[in-house]
């Protein structure tokens, strides 16, 4: 089993500060974080796809910050969450990262409570475009 810091460090050098940051972006709260032993001690393999989805998010989101990336590139966040969690965690997301260019592909049927937190919106249906929402923020 990976060690939950180490797995979202990646090699690289970061604080725990930056851990607990993105931990917060993508809701794992301390008491799902003590669940899972903290963030120093092995995973456990009966996470949920939901979890599993969310550490992955995380591990992405510490390179990011380290690296500094301009472009983030987030595909199918919402799967295996709940609708809140998924709205949350873009909020999260697009709050912590508003000086970055951030594409994101997203199932929520819940995008027009979002207007305001993209400035351009996408409706794809069966590789076809909808609708472009523009200046949505």
């Amino acid at each position: 089993s990976d060690v939950c810091s180490s797995d979202l460090r990646a090699g690289m050098t970061v604080s725990d500060n930056i851990i607990y940051e993105v931990l917060n972006i993508v809701c794992i709260r301390d008491r799902e974080l003590e669940g899972f032993g903290g963030i120093d001690t092995p995973l456990k393999d009966n996470l949920s796809q939901g979890q599993k989805l969310r550490l992955s998010l995380a591990t992405m989101l510490v390179r990011a910050i380290v690296n500094e990336s301009d472009l983030i590139i987030l595909d199918e966040i919402d799967q295996n969450v709940s609708e809140d969690m998924a709205r949350s965690i873009l909020i999260n997301i697009l709050t912590r990262f508003s000086d970055k260019t951030i594409m994101c592909i997203v199932h929520l049927k819940c995008l027009q409570e979002l207007q305001g937190v993209y400035n351009k919106v996408l409706d794809i249906s069966e590789g076809v475009i909808k609708d472009v929402s523009c200046d949505l923020v």
